[in-house]
This record gives structure tokens, sequence and C-alpha cells, in this order.
């Protein structure tokens, strides 16, 4: 939370002339999903910076209760929001997991009706990530 406004103005200032994307990941905790959302966006509207717009690619993931329920979702665990499932993660493979999210961002009928609400959101709010260019893209991973 403490460096999110200066990742903003560093984004922002980059942007207007590279293809960059902020990701921003915090645990939601105990609170709602949108508390977290609205924290951020008290931050910017604090220090006077423009909202973050529908445009830009600041992509902010929020799990709900913690990233932990996120891994056991897609390991396939049966998970809800409010419980601790760190003692659970340990034993996952975080690389798989993320592969599995990378996936079910592409293609919504990866989706399983089971979905977290929070990772719902968070694959919403991927729809901010620009569209990959054939030529040039020196992204890495998988999405």
């Amino acid at each position: 939370m403490e460096h999110y406004a200066d990742e903003v103005r560093e984004h922002r200032r980059k942007a207007s002339h590279q293809s960059v994307v902020l990701f921003v990941l915090i645990d939601a905790d105990t609170n709602p999903v949108e508390h977290r959302f609205r924290r951020l966006a008290n931050v910017l509207c604090g220090l006077e910076l423009a909202a973050r717009e529908q445009r830009e690619a600041i992509i902010i993931w929020v799990p709900k209760r913690h990233i932990e329920t996120w891994i056991a979702h897609l390991a396939g665990h049966a998970v809800n929001e409010t419980d601790d499932l760190k003692r659970v993660a340990k034993s996952l493979s975080v690389r798989a997991s993320a592969e599995c999210f990378a996936t079910r961002i592409q293609d919504s009928n990866q989706r399983p009706a089971n979905t977290p609400a929070s990772m719902t959101v968070a694959f919403e709010e991927s729809r901010r990530l620009p569209p990959r260019s054939q030529k040039g893209d020196s992204r890495k991973g998988t999405f």
C-alpha cells in the first residue's frame, strides 16, 4: 500500500512511451475485496493523483483471505474465502497453480463454477492486459 502511488506515477510515466503493465497484488485478509480497491483509490486521491482509468494497464488482484486461498483452489482443493490455508498451500506447487491461473485468464471456459469470488474479480481485472503483439513482445511468462 505504501508504494502504490509511486508505482502508479512511474507506470504512467513509462506508459506514455512504452507498453507496460503494473500488477498490484494485495491480500484482502478478512476485509471485503472492495475495501482494498477503495483504499488504493483513496491513496491516489489523497495525493491528488488521477484515479485509475479503465484503459490503464494497472491490474489489481486481491485474493481473499490471502494468496494461499487461490493456490489451494487452483491445485484442486475445496476452498472458501474465510479459512486460513497457509499450511495447506505450503505443500502445493505455486508454479502449477500460476500456470492454471494463466490458463483461466485466457480461457473463461476453464473456470469452474466454484471459482472464489475474489479470483473472478481478478479475471475481470485481467481484461486490462493489453493485447500481446506478435512481433517484438519481450514479455516473459504465459500471459
